[in-house]
């Protein structure tokens, strides 16, 4: 008799597929190209020319003005001129010949209002108008030359806060605010739709999976379909007419989590999960695939001893 339990045992751990081998069914492919010199999370990132930017962040629990730039056409990285100030929590957008920081927090937790604009051919920085609202843990994206500058966080609480930056008159405006107030969201741009996904309610227990769309044109939001997991502290990133949400954060631990959300259908699909789960990182499409780039692999208090310097790259197909 006990024989027999023991091959019926045998033969359905046989037939059952371990997680791992169905993890790796799932489509995407990562790859893992030169890493950052300086660990880090809390980063903030964006795309220029032909360049990766990643500036600022949290170095152990206190903010830097360290800017990194990535050139994918050498797999190499170099130091720019630092930031005039350090930040963590920033947001980064690029638009026409410049590169602008918003917002974010200085040491410890001050939330900023500050723009500062780098100009690529000259190494300088200048400071700009400030935002309307200083907060930290915010999302920027760029429309017709315009830069929003949407949720985060201040004096704990969350916000839906929403300003508009025009550049060429270095002004601020005031726009419809965000259905659901959250920082540590994640954005994306498509055919002039601003898509907000996820965050928190300024703590990791509070995690939204809501997927709210702005219209620059009639300045309203709709609701979305939801992402199958709640998550802040998320990474992001718009690429070939689907949105990729990486990782996260929650009380007990980091998410490996990858979902894409197609805007067509208005639906999500389940990816490979990231080689380093993690959060406080960020994401962006540059050249053929995605960048996932610094995070912590730890949350909460534990982020100040487990920042990396990863930089792993994503093809959905």
């Amino acid at each position: 008799m006990k024989r027999a339990l023991f091959v019926l045992l045998l033969f359905l751990f046989a037939c059952t597929p371990s997680q791992p081998e169905q993890k790796n069914e799932l489509p995407g492919r990562w790859s893992g190209p030169a890493e950052m010199s300086v660990a880090r999370s809390e980063i903030a990132a964006t795309v220029h020319d032909k360049y990766i930017y990643v500036i600022g962040g949290l170095i152990g629990s206190e903010a830097t003005d360290v800017v990194e730039r990535y050139d994918g056409r050498t797999n190499t990285w170099e130091t720019l001129p630092p930031l005039p100030q350090p930040v963590h929590h920033a947001a980064a957008a690029a638009n026409e010949d410049r590169v602008y920081v918003i917002g974010g927090y200085t040491d410890p937790w001050e939330p900023s209002a500050s723009v500062f604009a780098f100009d690529p051919s000259t190494g300088t920085w200048e400071e700009k108008s400030p935002m309307l609202t200083a907060r930290g843990g915010l999302t920027a994206e760029v429309i017709d030359g315009r830069i929003h500058a949407i949720g985060g966080a201040a004096e704990s609480i969350a916000l839906g806060a929403h300003e508009v930056y025009d550049p060429l008159a270095d002004s601020w405006e005031t726009l419809a605010p965000m259905p659901t107030a959250r920082d540590h969201l994640a954005s994306g741009v498509l055919d002039n739709t601003i898509y907000v996904i996820g965050g928190r309610n300024v703590s990791f227990a509070e995690n939204f999976d809501v997927l709210e769309a702005y219209d620059p044109v009639t300045d309203t939001w709709t609701t979305r379909a939801s992402m199958p997991t709640a998550r802040g502290g998320i990474g992001a990133a718009m690429f070939k007419g689907k949105f990729y949400v990486f990782g996260g954060e929650e009380t007990f631990g980091v998410f490996e989590d990858v979902e894409a959300y197609d805007p067509v259908t208005d639906s999500w699909e389940i990816m490979k999960p990231m080689l380093t789960p993690r959060h406080g990182h960020k994401a962006v499409a540059y050249m053929s695939d995605m960048h996932v780039l610094a995070g912590a692999t730890k949350p909460g208090a534990l982020t100040a001893v487990s920042s990396t310097g990863k930089n792993e790259a994503f093809l959905p197909s």
